[in-house]
């Protein structure tokens, strides 16, 4: 009785994995056929330019949801060239507000603008995309941005705008690294070394005074009575507000923020955590995919900044405890990544503590989403007087 028992759940299991490929291959054939149908209707003079960035969005989740994350970005870059050149036919004033996007509401609504900003804004902060973005040519201005942040924000939703759309836009927009056009042709090498230095240190600053100003806003909201899943979105946006702070930190060494990391990274763990308990006493999914940030992010950052073993180890687990996607950002990507870093720094650990001289450097990925393949670069100092650098590489598997 048992192996029959036996072999009639192994037979209910193929029947259940037989019934699951057939429905994915329907789902295939029919997303198929909808791409030749979507083909045709983007060849012809006839389609909108509203339709066309929906279009393109079906595509973005689809290949987002199965994980074929170069497919997405691709659709993602075709979308954004198309707001570029409609935007082109407008003011630039016309195109710098953060609630409302859209120059001309009544063609493209504001919520589909600020849809594929936030996915521009996803794919440039990715860990899994390469960096050849377009640029679009929308820099919100850190001071324009300033005089348009309310002192309070009447929801969540504002605050996610203000956030998503305006403050992590500083960070991806202009990167302190590149230097790009921050100097004048005429300068010498070093006159323009030292240009680049200040104009970095003061966007650096002007950033961090934005934040400052949104932080404010956001604990006024968070000063009204919450539901539960209001706790989850101030949990999840405490998160990615510290996530943005460690950036402004370590970017800029020399200016007093009157913040810890360690006790930084110990929040966004604590906040992580909150959000994926909340969720589970709200029976929402804590798995799968979602078409928003979260906390990936933030966790991924504590998981290959932080120097204490227990908090990334925290952070790690997180991540690994379960399956799911933000975006173009997959948590079991980020943790596997951080859990190999965690294991070549702590090689030299001293009781809790990564000595900082032995954080890797020049930290790369290449990867190859349709063989769920992640190709690791990296350096690291091996002496703490940085005589000896070593190059270490792996690969990843999900």
């Amino acid at each position: 009785m048992g192996k029959i028992s036996g072999n009639e759940k192994a037979s209910d299991t193929a029947t259940t994995v037989e019934q699951q490929n057939g429905h994915h291959l329907k789902a295939i054939q029919h997303y198929s056929k909808a791409i030749r149908l979507m083909k045709i209707a983007a060849q012809s003079s006839t389609q909108s330019l509203r339709m066309k960035l929906l279009t393109c969005l079906v595509i973005i989740c689809f290949e987002g949801f199965h994980g074929n994350l170069d497919l997405a970005n691709t659709q993602l870059q075709i979308a954004l060239k198309l707001l570029h050149e409609w935007k082109k036919h407008y003011r630039l004033e016309d195109t710098m507000s953060v609630e409302f996007p859209s120059p001309a509401p009544n063609v493209v609504e504001h919520e589909l603008v600020q849809c594929f900003d936030r996915l521009e804004i996803q794919s440039r902060r990715s860990f899994t995309l390469a960096k050849d973005h377009v640029e679009v040519g929308r820099q919100i201005q850190d001071y324009t941005l300033s005089l348009t942040m309310p002192c309070v924000f009447k929801s969540f939703e504002e605050a996610n705008n203000y956030f998503d759309l305006g403050v992590t836009r500083l960070q991806v927009h202009i990167d302190p690294a590149s230097g790009s056009n921050l100097s004048s042709p005429e300068c010498s090498e070093q006159e323009a070394m030292l240009q680049k230095r200040q104009k970095t240190q003061n966007y650096l600053q002007n950033s961090f005074d934005v934040l400052t100003r949104w932080k404010a806003a956001f604990d006024k909201l968070l000063e009204n009575p919450l539901d539960q899943r209001g706790l989850v979105e101030a949990s999840s946006l405490g998160a990615r507000h510290k996530d943005f702070l460690i950036w402004l930190m370590t970017s800029m060494p020399t200016v007093d923020t009157n913040y810890q990391l360690m006790d930084i990274y110990d929040e966004i763990v604590r906040d992580a955590e909150e959000v994926l308990c909340r969720c589970n006493s709200l029976r929402v999914p804590t798995a799968g995919y979602y078409f928003q940030p979260g906390v990936i992010m933030p966790l991924y950052a504590v998981g290959l900044r932080c120097t204490s073993h227990t908090i990334r180890t925290r952070a790690i687990k997180i991540l690994l405890s379960r399956a799911w996607r933000e975006m173009f950002l997959d948590s079991v990507v980020a943790g596997k990544v951080a859990q190999w870093v965690q294991g070549c720094e702590e090689e030299f650990v001293e009781g809790d503590v990564t000595p900082t001289w032995a954080q890797i450097r020049d930290l790369k990925q290449d990867m190859d989403s349709e063989a769920k393949k992640a190709y690791v670069f990296c350096k690291q100092m091996v002496t703490p007087e940085g005589t000896v650098t070593r190059e270490l590489r792996t690969t990843i598997s999900w």
